[in-house]
């Protein structure tokens, strides 16, 4: 996910389970953007008649940046009666979906991944960038590999929770790489 925070797994209305941004994140960057406009309302610079000053540049950057960041919208949406999975992503009124049937689904990967390779790094060739990331993946029937999301390895129960649950949910077996318990 971008913009530094994970989807959450959620149950949602009509018996479907969603992995989406959270709400909270949503209102903190509503809320940043909303205090950074009205420090600019309320504490003007010296000079300024109006907003657009190039005092101002900094600030509505920053405030354009926070609505936009939560306006994002990125979703799966998993919907078991109506055998699809439906991927969101873009702004909140102005998204892209793409729709998969869950009946051609194979499997739920949860996988470690070492920048490059999908396996531990060789022995004495470790470096500062060779931090493992899980990485939680659908596997398609046609070899195709849908990325759900991706977790530092300090989240390794929250991304076998979600792993657990989307498999138990699709019925699909889960295959967890990450060896070890959480």
């Amino acid at each position: 996910m971008a913009f530094g925070t994970r989807l959450t797994l959620k149950p949602c209305r009509g018996a479907r389970l969603a992995l989406s941004v959270p709400l909270g994140y949503r209102l903190l960057m509503l809320c940043l953007g909303g205090m950074v406009l009205l420090f600019m309302v309320l504490i003007p610079p010296m000079e300024a008649k109006n907003l657009f000053v190039p005092a101002n540049t900094a600030p509505l950057v920053i405030c354009l940046l926070s609505f936009l960041t939560a306006a994002y919208h990125e979703r799966w949406l998993f919907d078991k009666g109506a055998d699809r999975l439906v991927y969101q992503i873009g702004l909140r009124f102005l998204h892209a979906n793409r729709v998969y049937r869950l009946s051609e689904l194979r499997q739920v990967e949860l996988a470690l991944f070492y920048r490059g390779r999908l396996s531990l790094p060789a022995e004495g060739k470790k470096s500062l960038f060779s931090r493992p990331v899980l990485v939680l993946s659908l596997q398609a029937a046609d070899g195709q590999v849908l990325r759900l999301e991706n977790y530092g390895a300090f989240q390794k129960r929250r991304a076998k929770h979600s792993a657990r649950a989307i498999a138990e949910y699709c019925g699909l077996p889960l295959a967890d790489r990450t060896g070890g318990e959480a």
